[in-house]
């Protein structure tokens, strides 16, 4: 009995070698509120573990991107790829297609101008320079779904919803250049029909908070997109960029489509539009299939710019292609729930509404997510994950943030925010090449507060 109780006293010290009330006091000085954060941290050859309100629940905003994708990898593989289809339903004649162009997404969300130029040249060496018919975009691949903004700034990119069939990522880019005598304003992709309408004032207050003095209206009439922007733009920017929502897919679609057609010289004798009628696909031919470049070079980009369309999107795939269950997203947590249960990883405090992250109800512990983290890296998708998450101080969202620090580019760090929710989670390699795994979340905390405790514990335990 003495030899077990010796032997629990050792695995409980070896689990908690810092107590709970003084941890946070030796990692650093900043006093964040009681119960307003959580951390913890596991040194990956020991199994030590540092800990503070790790059963308690918070949100981890676009953290949970690293769920989505070891489930993705998981369910998908690496080597998946996304597909759009193009489809016919009559004749090529004498350069005349004699019927409709189908085109299917499949939730392909860094599908492009230049992917679409690529296929559309495809068909004219095919034969086809003239559409005597529709050109109708499937959306049936997911769910039709209501879906609410995170925010009422509605026009933001992040706001864009998922979208089997989605072009540029659904967003328009907008580049402002200050010269000496005016605010020059480019939009991107640069098509003829997007006009834009500028009465921004430039003035010498602050750059800080640059977007939120923007304010912008669009109307799309007669095949042209009207972008009407005013407020204000500080000289102290220079050059700034923005991606915006600021139409419907399905008419973003058209437009760029018919653009690109018009370029080659093509014709439609009919309409470009969103298809209604439920037809049997597997009738038609197939004339084309576009593939994507495979998944475990894609979530490099997902994770170290924290894309939320293309996390939302591969989470309904994984959802349509790895389970049961319909790709929507109010199956999103069951789906979630599900893996976890098959790779017995506790579930109990975790709610999760898309794959992104973005979310006001979302949450989970830091102990969760410890389990995740600790998930992967023993998983045989460990360096593709690992590797996806931005390197501190190097690239990605975390760039710019700790570039001078002795642990800079020793750390791959996956970062969520949305306002008032900070949250860093990831690995940590030490002076002395031990690895760790750690996390830091905050909620109703400054952003500053946050992101300074947050160095402090990468330099504390890069250094001991």
């Amino acid at each position: 009995m003495r030899k077990i109780i010796f032997l629990l006293t050792l695995i409980l010290t070896s689990l908690l070698v810092i107590g709970n009330e003084n941890l946070p006091k030796k990692i650093s000085k900043i006093s964040l509120t009681p119960g307003n954060y959580s951390l913890i941290v596991k040194k990956i050859n020991s199994d030590e573990v540092w800990q503070k309100n790790s059963d308690q629940s918070f949100n981890f905003a676009s953290v949970n991107k690293i769920l989505t994708s070891i489930i993705a990898f998981d369910l998908l593989g690496p080597e998946f790829q996304f597909k759009t289809k193009f489809f016919t339903n009559g004749e090529i004649k004498e350069g005349v297609l004699e019927g409709d162009l189908i085109i299917k997404g499949e939730g392909n969300p860094v599908f492009s101008y230049n992917d679409l130029e690529q296929v559309l040249r495809f068909l004219q060496l095919k034969g086809i320079t003239s559409i005597d018919g529709d050109v109708l975009l499937d959306y049936s691949y997911f769910d039709d779904q209501q879906f609410k903004l995170i925010d009422q700034d509605a026009y933001r990119a992040y706001n864009v919803f998922p979208s089997p069939l989605i072009i540029e990522a659904g967003a328009i880019g907008l580049d402002f250049f200050l010269t000496e005598k005016e605010l020059l304003i480019q939009h991107n992709p640069a098509i003829k029909n997007i006009k834009l309408i500028n009465n921004i004032k430039v003035t010498a207050e602050s750059c800080r908070d640059w977007k939120s003095k923007l304010t912008y209206g669009a109307s799309f009439e007669n095949n042209l997109l009207n972008i009407n922007l005013s407020g204000s733009f500080s000289e102290k920017c220079q050059n700034k960029s923005i991606y915006l929502n600021l139409i419907n897919q399905s008419e973003y679609f058209a437009l760029i489509f018919q653009e690109v057609w018009s370029s080659l010289g093509g014709n439609i004798s009919g309409v470009i539009q969103k298809k209604t009628k439920e037809s049997d696909l597997d009738q038609l031919d197939l004339i084309y299939e576009h593939h994507s470049e495979p998944l475990n070079q894609l979530v490099f980009e997902m994770n170290k710019y924290s894309l939320n369309l293309f996390s939302r999107n591969l989470a309904l795939i994984a959802m349509r292609e790895g389970s049961q269950l319909s790709p929507n997203e109010f199956n999103t947590n069951l789906f979630y729930s599900q893996w976890l249960q098959e790779k017995n990883i506790n579930a109990e405090s975790f709610y999760l509404e898309n794959g992104a992250g973005l979310s006001r109800e979302s949450y989970a512990t830091t102990q969760f997510f410890l389990d995740v983290l600790d998930y992967i890296h023993k998983s045989k998708y460990s360096s593709e994950i690992k590797s996806s998450m931005p390197i501190v101080g190097i690239d990605g969202t975390l760039k710019t943030i700790f570039k001078d620090e002795l642990f800079s580019g020793s750390s791959h760090i996956k970062t969520g925010s949305l306002k008032d929710v900070y949250a860093f989670a990831g690995f940590l390699i030490s002076e002395k090449n031990e690895e760790y795994i750690i996390i830091l979340v905050t909620n109703k905390e400054k952003y500053e507060s946050s992101v300074a405790f947050f160095k402090d514990m990468l330099k504390y335990f890069y250094k001991n």
